[in-house]
């Protein structure tokens, strides 16, 4: 019962873990490289990046994404990554896998969860399935001649450093070899083994520097301020949310440690090295977790006599097991949190080249583009590489090779807090993001969604949006004569979404939908996370309306208790937009301001908003009736309650909620009637600026 209830938590794991939509930034990045490879070029980064001047080691590490990009309609990606998993367990385990104990499909399951965000055809996984390969190599070290192993470790070595960045990772193998021999080691071959493997690493555009590249990438830490390594993704795994990554990283190695104290206490120490380095640099998980794995698994086979006197107690089986059980069963009902393991098929709307509209659009232009993270960077590369001629300013991951990754966290900085002008630090470092982006004549802008303060802040600069919809946003310098059709267009859709006649239906997924959401089929919800996005750049763009639409739309279909934070906010700018024209914000909004603001105190809000009490209404039932059913997402009942009461802050509230349901020419009915009703009062002249306001469309 035991082995069944174990190998079904598994089996549903390997099931969640392979049917997931193509979504990985590093991708797009490698289909990019491998196109310029495939050009003739020797130095892909050079060509595709404005700063870089040296060449890279992994040259190589595209080919293979750019070769499954070829394939119609994106159906070689799409195979890939739903075969990847699968690749994974033959190459670890092989057709042995009914024969491993319990405690190993454990092991697998927890490295899934781990390395699952990961699974696509980059050079990571190349790297990783190298991993592999290498520690194999070392378990079967003595049972071919010493020409051929010396041979088979030069060739290893040679492929991953012209693949993949880490190749210094090849040397663990050589501990893990000597620690699967019980006899004393033969030291001058270990040496010989060695220089092969320094060999084969050194024949790579890079040459020597190749170790000074993967130390950088493996420690970063030991060269970059925690700031900078957060702000290129590259920092601590303690400090991110918790996620089946989180989860699955540290339920491996809690398991693998145990199962070293209880089998084999000499390799304690190396395991747990591995994770903190793990733990210290998050990029480096679906590489470490990779090891600890095919590190148990070789010494089970190498230790196939023991396993009676070391299997763990059932209740610790049982145990996992229905935690992978519990996890993957969240997953496929859609219960666990946005952007974890949604179960879908295809290519997910976030995944860089897929969204190529905007860039087909442009003039071929020569300048110089600035991206402000790795999603941004591979979102461009993938739209531009090979139809424009312009270049990145740079890609995180080779900035932190070349030493530049301070001065990229810095830019981002100055973004985010706004530094226009060159000021100097405390430690005399430059802030200011003007004079750099003048220097490399930068054309474009390129800003993640989940940059919000950066979007907010170029809000009152030069800068506008040639783009709206996530998961990044293109901005150009307002007056540019080749781009400024694309600006007054943008801004055109702006208005419309802002006070336009137009409705927000959402709608269950279907099997017809691109790509499959099958987690969405299967609780009837679609994802509220590219919702969540598009709402906070409409708020950080001022187009509160337009969120609004969004809101209520979602709170409909989800429930009111969504979305709430989202929504308060919203009332909230409105009400500071309110105040800013007409030295207050309107009694509808206030009254829903103070209602949920509980733990502020009341005086205050009211004093922030221009208010010192609140009046009465006549009507009072009906108007509290409204707000209720405002706040519950029910728009159509709340401006039925409401028309009744004959004051025009009660017809000024019809209108607001008559623009929040796209009806702009009964909005424009009810402003009307709010200034006849009494054209003196605060209520009025803000109906007058909702009429100018609508009236732009």
């Amino acid at each position: 019962m035991l082995n069944v209830l174990n190998r079904l938590c598994f089996g549903l794991v390997l099931l969640v873990c392979s049917l997931q939509t193509v979504r990985n930034e590093p991708l797009a990045w490698d289909i990019s490289r491998g196109a310029w490879v495939v050009a003739g070029s020797w130095t892909p980064s050079k060509d595709l990046l404005l700063d870089e001047y040296a060449s890279e080691a992994d040259w190589l590490g595209g080919l293979a994404s750019y070769g499954l990009s070829l394939i119609p309609n994106e159906l070689g990606l799409i195979v890939a990554r739903l075969a990847i998993p699968s690749l994974f367990l033959l190459l670890l385990i092989g057709r042995k896998i009914f024969l491993l104990q319990p405690q190993f499909f454990v092991f697998m399951s927890f490295w899934l969860l781990a390395v699952e965000p990961f699974l696509e055809p980059t050079s990571l996984v190349l790297e990783m399935i190298l991993t592999v390969l290498a520690y194999r190599l070392a378990a079967l070290d003595n049972t071919f001649s010493l020409n051929r192993r010396l041979i088979c470790w030069f060739f290893l070595s040679l492929v991953w450093a012209n693949v993949g960045g880490h190749c210094l990772l090849i040397l663990f193998a050589m501990v893990f070899r000597t620690g699967l021999s019980s006899s004393a080691v033969n030291w001058k071959l270990a040496l010989v083994r060695l220089a092969m493997i320094i060999l084969g690493l050194v024949c790579c555009p890079r040459g020597l520097f190749v170790f000074h590249d993967s130390f950088r990438l493996l420690l970063p830490w030991l060269t970059e301020d925690r700031w900078v390594l957060e702000e290129l993704n590259y920092g601590e795994l303690l400090r991110l949310e918790w996620s089946p990554l989180t989860i699955g990283y540290l339920g491996l190695g809690a398991s693998v440690l145990a199962e070293n104290l209880r089998r084999r206490p000499v390799e304690f120490g190396t395991s747990a090295i591995l994770l903190m380095i793990g733990v210290l640099n998050c990029q480096l998980i679906p590489l470490i977790a990779t090891i600890l794995v095919t590190k148990q698994i070789l010494f089970e086979k190498a230790d196939a006599n023991h396993h009676k006197s070391h299997e763990p107690k059932a209740v610790v089986i049982v145990a996992a097991s229905l935690l992978m059980l519990i996890m993957s069963s969240l997953s496929i009902l859609n219960v666990w949190p946005a952007g974890s393991m949604r179960m879908g098929i295809g290519i997910d709307s976030s995944f860089g080249g897929k969204e190529t509209s905007q860039f087909s659009m442009l003039p071929r232009l020569e300048d110089s583009i600035y991206a402000a993270g790795t999603e941004e960077a591979a979102f461009v590369t993938a739209c531009i590489s090979q139809s424009n001629k312009m270049r990145l300013h740079d890609y995180p991951p080779r900035a932190l090779i070349q030493g530049r990754a301070r001065d990229w966290a810095l830019m981002n900085h100055s973004l985010d807090l706004r530094i226009r002008e060159t000021q100097l630090t405390n430690l005399g470092e430059r802030l200011g993001w003007f004079l750099p982006l003048k220097k490399r004549e930068t054309r474009l802008l390129a800003i993640s969604t989940d940059r919000i303060n950066i979007i907010r802040s170029l809000e009152e600069e030069r800068w506008k949006p040639l783009s709206l919809t996530p998961p990044v946003l293109i901005f150009a310098r307002a007056g540019d004569p080749l781009l400024s059709q694309q600006i007054v267009e943008t801004l055109k859709l702006r208005t419309f979404l802002e006070a336009g006649p137009w409705k927000f239906d959402l709608s269950a997924p279907s099997i017809a939908d691109e790509p499959i959401d099958l987690s969405g089929i299967l609780s009837g919800k679609p994802s509220l996370e590219p919702l969540q996005e598009q709402i906070a750049v409409f708020q950080a763009m001022n187009m509160n309306f337009a969120a609004s639409r969004i809101i209520f739309s979602c709170r409909r279909f989800f429930g009111s208790e969504y979305l709430k934070e989202e929504w308060l906010q919203t009332i909230k700018q409105q009400a500071v937009q309110e105040r800013i024209h007409s030295g207050r914000a309107s009694l509808f909004r206030m009254q829903l301001i103070l209602e949920e603001s509980v733990l502020e105190n009341e005086e205050d809000i009211l004093k922030r908003n221009g208010w010192i009490e609140l009046p009465n209404f006549n009507n009072e039932a009906a108007w509290i009736s409204g707000i209720e059913n405002y706040k519950q997402g029910e728009l159509m009942s709340a401006l039925q309650d409401m028309q009744p009461i004959a004051t025009s802050e009660a017809r000024y509230a019809c209108g607001l909620i008559a623009t929040e349901l796209g009806e702009t020419a009964a909005a424009v009915n009810y402003f009307e009637q709010a200034i006849r009703l009494d054209s003196s009062t605060h209520a009025s002249d803000l109906a007058r600026y909702m009429i100018n306001k609508l009236s732009i469309n």
